[in-house]
């Protein structure tokens, strides 16, 4: 192999382009310090606290019923308790629905506006994208399985700022990707001006022949194994788009907007899949997806006995022990698709470890309970990342401890330094490495 190659190379073909995963023959040319990565997933609707919340705190945590899906990554995840934007107020006037989902990932106040004056603050995956974006492809992808609402709530603020959680500054809300097949191209597509795709293993299939026969023999299963992975990936989303309803085609983007998945939990799988192979190919180094917008009402029936209807209607509960247990059980099921992200990750091989050692994987949602709708005790997750900070256990902070804290502390991990973040007020020193 060339011994110009290494983690950046990437196949071209024709205005289309495709990165390569990890690979030993590329190894002696490796910089020191592999990429670090961050994905922030966004559940809608909060959960149900009695459910959700360890009994013990500290690295001896017990799996509670709604966390019960991480199972043995639980060592690799960290559950934090008491963790509140600051000066949240416990009642809902604050519009935790949509104005804690846009402000999760910044703590910034958003602006009461029922137009397109809409303003919040960078986000912190934001701040990770303008650092590392100039070594990636694409600073960073967004990605989300609802189109925005269009409205005004009760408490005066535009419903747009449900559907947003990355900000790119105060003013400026980034779209996110609906679309997988969109997304996959801008991935690794490429369109004709007829907006007809072409298969990018096609594309590439000359190339990557070539490669094959180039590198070591312990890279040829790894390779092969991230191709087929490729192929099957754009296989599915493409079945998915001929079976769903397609859209006009987009003229000025020069592509068609093909219709969504048929059903949303396909599109939660195929979305993970997407952010896998990014990071794996180091097309991006940081992604954000929302598992629905604010006040979401998907039915969950075909995975969770019991919960046909509008998963919004059954977070209000209103202490129903029915509900609630079928609103753990959803919630459940979030944990569950953050599971398998982790998963996906550790599977793949980079360098003496894996993807998800050097990944710090978010879940998170803007209010504690769908039916109290307090922005407090927020509900949250970090884990992976073992090589970047000390996770693993039940973190217990004090009543308010600001959210931001956390976000200060992720970016000091990521060779970031900063002394603040939104409203933070320190750092978590001892997860640090």
């Amino acid at each position: 192999m060339n011994n110009k190659f290494n983690r950046r190379t990437i196949l071209q073909v024709a205005g289309a382009s495709m990165a390569l995963p990890w690979l030993e023959t590329f190894a002696a040319n490796e910089a020191a310090n592999t990429p670090k990565r961050a994905a922030f997933l966004y559940m809608p609707n909060g959960v149900n606290g009695d459910m959700w919340s360890p009994k013990k705190k500290g690295r001896n945590y017990d799996l509670s019923p709604t966390l019960a899906p991480l199972g043995k990554y639980k060592d690799q995840v960290s559950v934090f308790s008491n963790l509140q934007h600051k000066g949240t107020k416990e009642s809902s006037n604050s519009d935790p629905h949509r104005v804690g989902t846009t402000n999760l990932l910044s703590g910034a106040r958003a602006r009461r506006t029922t137009g397109k004056d809409m303003k919040c603050g960078k986000t912190v995956d934001q701040v990770m994208a303008q650092k590392w974006g100039k070594n990636t492809f694409l600073p960073s992808i967004e990605l989300s399985t609802s189109q925005p609402y269009v409205g005004v709530s009760n408490h005066g603020y535009t419903e747009l700022y449900g559907a947003f959680i990355s900000w790119a500054n105060d003013t400026t809300p980034i779209p996110r990707e609906i679309y997988p097949r969109q997304a996959f191209d801008r991935l690794f597509l490429k369109r004709d001006r007829k907006g007809l795709s072409k298969n990018a293993m096609d594309l590439f299939k000359d190339q990557t022949k070539k490669l094959q026969k180039t590198v070591g023999r312990e890279d040829k299963p790894r390779l092969e194994e991230y191709l087929t992975t490729l192929h099957e990936l754009e296989q599915r989303i493409k079945r998915n788009s001929e079976n769903s309803k397609p859209l006009p085609f987009d003229v000025k983007k020069n592509r068609p907007a093909e219709g969504k998945p048929d059903t949303f939990l396909k599109h939660f799988d195929m979305h993970l899949d997407i952010i896998a192979l990014a990071f794996q190919s180091g097309r991006t180094q940081v992604a954000s997806m929302m598992f629905g917008n604010a006040l979401i009402g998907f039915d969950f029936s075909p995975v969770v006995d019991g919960a046909r209807g509008s998963f919004h209607a059954i977070s209000h509960h209103a202490g129903d022990k029915k509900k609630l247990d079928v609103y753990h059980k959803i919630n459940r099921y979030h944990v569950g698709l953050y599971t398998k992200l982790l998963k996906r990750l550790d599977s793949m091989q980079e360098g003496n470890g894996s993807v998800l050692d050097n990944t710090l994987v978010f879940l998170g949602s803007s209010m504690r309970d769908g039916n109290g709708h307090k922005p407090v005790n927020l509900p949250i997750l970090l884990g992976g990342g073992k090589k970047v900070m000390k996770l693993g256990e039940h973190k217990v902070s004090t009543k308010g401890t600001p959210l931001c804290n956390l976000f200060t502390t992720m970016l000091t991990a990521c060779d970031i330094p900063t002394s603040s973040f939104g409203d933070s007020t320190g750092l978590f020193k001892d997860m640090l490495l």
